[in-house]
């Protein structure tokens, strides 16, 4: 009888997870009420709107709740089965060149490198230790050593990817905000021109014509078109400001925010941030990611992770149209 361990997400994160997504909710509903006093009475008099306006945190929480329930990591003699939210993974042990336990910023992720394909699965819902130690035990010696990497496909390629890179010297452009971010955009301004709408009907509500504002003015900063370039002599950014540039020979140190959503490069006096990959688009936005790599580890930069990349903004570098 073939042997098999199945482990699912630890309890402790079901309420959590559940919490969270109610508990926020609720604290922006809470806050979209108090913010003056006629709305009470406006959202009382009205449950279908106050329903509208709680279910999507609701709704959140119970879309994670199921993604929680749906996850879960199989191991067997002659395989591994992960399955994280929507994702799932079936790798065999045999096909294993390279499996390794990631640990960064509170983040656990199990890599499983093969021949066709690599998968990063995150653990941070399960008990991480007991699955390790069993990976351990059935997956082949020669894929737990730390230079295994070296033999899986996509690496070499990617190194010899990064070397062409370098030695073209041709630089790399996109373009943002990416579709997703034009959507968040897009609906955040419908939203306050609702909220806006609601408001104008009622007199007594005028007062908290402010709160629609903020969300459209923040919502149509995501809607700010521009591009990036990144090349052999530096990084530019061009969006509605006008164009910013530092060379490479400035660059200190470049500061990065939790899962780079962010890139800031810090000189003498001059600070050049720009977005991360997830809010670029363009065909060559992961061509762009690896040569700014490429350029950070040839240029010898030192990359730091902070929470201080998300808040920092660009100084002293401002030039003229290229």
């Amino acid at each position: 009888m073939q042997e098999q361990k199945v482990f699912r997400t630890v309890s402790r994160y079901w309420g959590r997870t559940s919490g969270i997504g109610i508990g926020f909710g609720l604290i922006v509903v809470l806050m979209f009420l108090l913010t003056s006093a006629p709305f009470q009475d406006y959202f009382t008099r009205r449950p279908f709107a106050l329903t509208c306006l709680i279910s999507p945190a609701v709704l959140t929480a119970g879309y994670a709740v199921f993604l929680l329930w749906r996850s879960r990591v199989v191991i067997d003699t002659d395989s591994i089965s992960i399955t994280v939210g929507l994702h799932s993974y079936h790798i065999t042990w045999s096909d294993i060149i390279f499996v390794q336990l990631l640990n960064s910023k509170g983040e656990t992720n199990l890599f499983i490198g093969t021949q066709d394909k690599s998968v990063l699965a995150s653990l941070r819902f399960f008990d991480e230790q007991a699955i390790w130690q069993l990976v351990q035990k059935k997956a082949p010696p020669e894929a737990l050593k730390d230079t295994a990497y070296e033999c899986l496909p996509e690496f070499k390629a990617f190194a010899e990817k990064r070397k062409e890179l370098l030695t073209a010297g041709t630089p790399l452009k996109v373009s943002f905000p990416s579709l997703a971010t034009r959507i968040v955009g897009v609906v955040g301004i419908l939203f306050s021109a609702f909220i806006a709408y609601v408001i104008l009907r009622d007199e007594q509500l005028l007062k908290s014509l402010l709160l629609p504002f903020g969300i459209a003015l923040i919502s149509a900063a995501l809607l700010i078109p521009g591009w990036i370039e990144v090349g052999a002599a530096g990084v530019t950014r061009k969006d509605i400001w006008g164009y910013f540039y530092i060379s490479w020979e400035e660059v200190e140190r470049v500061e990065t925010n939790l899962h780079q959503g962010r890139f800031v490069f810090v000189g003498t006096n001059k600070i050049l941030a720009i977005t991360g990959v997830s809010a670029w688009y363009g065909q060559d936005k992961y061509l762009l990611l690896e040569l700014l790599g490429a350029q950070i580890e040839h240029q010898g930069i030192e990359l730091v992770q902070t929470w201080r990349a998300t808040f920092r903004a660009t100084k002293n570098c401002r030039i003229e149209r290229k």
